[in-house]
């Protein structure tokens, strides 16, 4: 038992579509296919990102170098690292053998 007659079925627009495929359903399969076929290869593309050192980025003009004129160990430290200090604190002393 049909409801809609052969004839109608075969002049349909679903019918055209299936018989007559166009260019631009086939861009689309190519596209689709080239989509598909970089999401597959992600997780075999490696990229390496590393960080080798710690620390605070601050720009040059805030760089403080302290420097001492003499080449000996440091005994002691008297303040901790993000610390304010004031002019004349210690900031840590040195063990001399002399």
């Amino acid at each position: 038992m049909q409801f809609i007659p052969l004839e109608v079925i075969k002049e349909s627009i679903d019918s055209y579509i299936i018989q007559h495929i166009t260019a631009s359903q086939k861009i689309y399969w190519i596209v689709l296919l080239m989509v598909v076929a970089v999401m597959v290869s992600l997780p075999f593309i490696y990229v390496d990102i590393s960080v080798h050192e710690q620390g605070i980025i601050r720009p040059l003009v805030e760089k403080t170098e302290i420097r001492a004129s003499i080449t000996e160990f440091v005994d002691s430290v008297y303040v901790k690292e993000g610390q304010f200090i004031n002019q004349g604190d210690t900031i840590w002393s040195i063990k001399t053998e002399q």
